[in-house]
């Protein structure tokens, strides 16, 4: 009857495990049994014992096993002993340490298994599966693991295990730029416009038009007619009516805005507006949310349902000869479309109205006069 090869093997090695005396106490390390390592390039140790034999599972198959102290069978394992006894006689300087003998097979394209037959000085082993190479150190000890699973490196790259510096959580942080809130909020306005002539500009951004999203707080009346999202730098633009229902006029501050999405209430970084509303009369108001107010990413998706919080100013308003008045970037009013068979727009500045021209073309923003007795 033929014998089997695989037998002879392992019987071979057991008689050379038994030549250098194995621990008895050699065993499984508890709790340990089957662990996985990352493949991030680092060195692996491994801990090997002649009484378990420990596979190594990687993510593709094995395409080339090397190592100082690794051995396919018996034959091979009593050459390096020869070499080592030999290096002594050739030259003191050419003296082999005894190194860790380990003997391996593979047991699947993608598996190796391994045995460590002899103690001594740790075996470097280098794993190559394709162009991806995993590197161990192999030491004999009295607690082996049956099984270990060697990550994807693209794996162990996605998710890295590591400390956060302080300086490093401070860089992703929103820095909050007034230039560029400005530049943010001057995109959304003339995006209809711009658009047309450079699309590129607005790569990324999203918006929702023709939207309604109304609320009130007293007789004011705020409706938000328009979103825009520019996600790279987590902004988003809404733009909106506020409007007077009360038979007075009325003061608010833009800048102490709130815009609640659900449960939660956050403050704006810009607003634009005149701040009054004059007795049954509308004003415009944009707004401009970035991050939070920890510095980090809020990432608001633009499908929720926004709402404006606007509360009055009961405060008496600064003396023109102090302070001036509110400046807004936007007229009182929007200019759609006009044509020179539409009338001029009522405009009021002040709470008094201001006549506009005739010709569509001549009409501008009113510019507000700061110093009213000169």
């Amino acid at each position: 009857m033929k014998s089997d090869p695989h037998f002879t093997l392992l019987f071979s090695m057991v008689i050379i495990g038994m030549m250098w005396t194995a621990p008895l106490s050699a065993q499984v390390a508890e709790g340990k049994e089957i662990v996985t390592l990352p493949g991030d390039g680092r060195v692996q140790e491994l801990v090997l014992n002649s009484q378990v034999v420990t596979t190594v599972t990687f993510p593709s198959p094995v395409t080339l096993v090397t190592g100082y102290g690794m051995v396919l069978n018996a034959e091979a394992a009593q050459a390096l002993v020869n070499a080592e006894k030999q290096s002594v006689v050739i030259s003191p300087e050419m003296v082999m340490k005894p190194v860790t003998i380990v003997h391996y097979a593979q047991a699947s394209p993608d598996t190796l298994a391994l045995r460590g037959v002899r103690p001594g000085t740790p075996c470097y082993l280098t794993v190559r599966c394709t162009t991806t190479v995993f590197l161990f150190k192999l030491t004999f000890g009295d607690m082996a693991n049956l099984a270990v699973v060697m990550q994807d490196p693209a794996a162990s790259i996605a998710n890295p295990v590591r400390e956060v510096k302080i300086t490093e959580v401070a860089k992703t942080r929103t820095v909050f730029s007034s230039a560029e809130l400005v530049g943010i909020l001057s995109k959304a306005r003339q995006r209809e416009f711009l658009q047309t002539v450079n699309p590129g500009i607005y790569s990324g951004w999203r918006e929702r038009r023709g939207v309604a999203m109304m609320s009130s707080h007293g007789n004011i009346v705020s409706t938000i007619t328009e979103l825009q999202q520019w996600p790279q730098k987590d902004a988003l633009v809404l733009r909106a009516r506020v409007q007077n229902k009360g038979a007075k006029d009325i003061r608010f501050k833009p800048v102490d805005t709130k815009v609640r999405v659900g449960d939660r209430s956050y403050a704006v970084q810009l607003a634009d507006s005149s701040g009054v509303v004059p007795a049954g009369q509308t004003t415009l108001l944009d707004v401009v949310l970035q991050g939070n107010s920890l510095g980090g990413k809020e990432h608001l998706s633009i499908e929720n349902d926004f709402a404006l919080e606007i509360a009055e100013d009961h405060s008496s308003p600064p003396p023109n000869d102090l302070l001036p008045p509110p400046q807004p970037l936007l007229p009182t009013v929007e200019y759609k479309h006009a044509s020179r068979n539409d009338p001029p727009p009522q405009v009021f500045y002040e709470g008094r109205n201001v006549l506009m021209p005739e010709d569509p073309i001549d009409r501008v923003a009113p510019l507000p006069n700061l110093y009213p007795g000169n």
